[in-house]
C-alpha cells in the first residue's frame, strides 16, 4: 500500500470503544451471567485484558461502565494483578480526565476496599463509598444497598458483628423500599444477612428471613 493509505487504514481500523462496541457488551453480559461458569473464563479474563490494554477509549463514560461491570467477575476468581489494574483504569479516568457520576466515585471507592487488607482503612473506604451517594433515588438504590452488603462484609471480617448485621440490615431496607426484591443481589443479601443472624445467636430470625427469601423465589418463579 501507499504509505498514505497504509497510515490512513491503520488508524480507520483501530480497535476503540466505539467501533467495539457490540464486543464490549457482550463481555459485559457475560461477566453479570450470576453463578455461571463458563469453560472458556480464561479466554474470556484474556480478550477483556487486551481490551483494556490495547482499545482507544474513545467514549470514556462506556468504556468506565464497562471496567465497573467486568470488576467483580475478577473478583470472583481472585484475579488480583487483572483487578488492579482495572482499579488503575478507573482512577486515571475519574480522578485525571474528571469524568463520571457520583455512583461511579462510590464504586471505585467501593472496589478499593474490596482491595484493602487492613480491615479498618477498609471500613473507611466503604463508609466514604455510601457517603458520596448524597441521595438514595430509584435509580441508584441498588448500588447503595450493595455499597452497604460490601461494608457489612468489612465489619464482619473486622470482628464487629453488630455494626455487621446494622448495615446489613439497612441493605436489605433499601431492596425493600424501592422493590428491588426480584434482583439476584437480594439472595446474596439475605443469605449473609441470615448467616450473621445464626452466628450471633438469632438462629430463629435467621430461618425466617431465609423462609421468606424461599417464597418470594417461588412467587416469582
Amino acid at each position: 500500500l501507499h504509505p498514505m493509505i497504509r497510515d490512513v487504514a491503520v488508524i480507520e481500523t483501530t480497535p476503540s470503544v466505539s467501533n467495539c462496541s457490540v464486543l464490549i457488551h457482550s463481555l459485559e453480559y457475560l461477566c453479570l451471567c450470576h453463578g455461571m461458569d463458563f469453560p472458556f473464563n480464561q479466554q474470556l479474563v484474556g480478550t477483556i485484558m487486551s481490551v483494556i490494554e490495547s482499545i482507544h477509549k474513545d467514549d470514556v463514560s462506556t468504556y468506565l461502565m464497562f471496567l465497573e461491570n467486568v470488576f467483580p467477575h475478577f473478583q470472583r476468581y481472585d484475579l488480583v494483578p487483572e483487578m488492579r489494574l482495572i482499579l488503575s483504569e478507573m482512577t486515571t479516568i475519574i480522578e485525571n480526565d474528571s469524568a463520571g457520576r457520583n455512583e461511579d466515585r462510590a464504586l471505585l471507592l467501593d472496589y478499593q476496599a474490596i482491595m484493602e487488607n487492613n480491615p479498618q482503612t477498609a471500613i473507611e473506604l466503604g463508609k466514604k463509598a455510601i457517603a458520596t451517594i448524597t441521595e438514595i433515588t430509584v435509580d441508584n438504590a441498588q448500588l447503595v444497598a450493595n455499597l452497604y452488603t460490601n461494608l457489612s462484609s468489612q465489619y464482619k471480617y473486622s470482628g464487629d458483628m453488630e455494626e455487621a448485621k446494622r448495615t446489613m440490615e439497612e441493605a436489605i431496607r433499601i431492596v425493600q423500599e424501592y422493590n428491588f426484591t426480584y434482583s439476584h443481589d437480594i439472595i446474596d443479601q439475605v443469605i449473609n444477612f441470615a448467616i450473621l443472624l445464626s452466628e450471633t445467636g438469632e438462629a430463629v430470625r435467621a430461618r425466617s428471613m431465609l423462609t421468606g427469601l424461599s417464597r418470594s423465589i417461588s412467587e416469582q418463579g
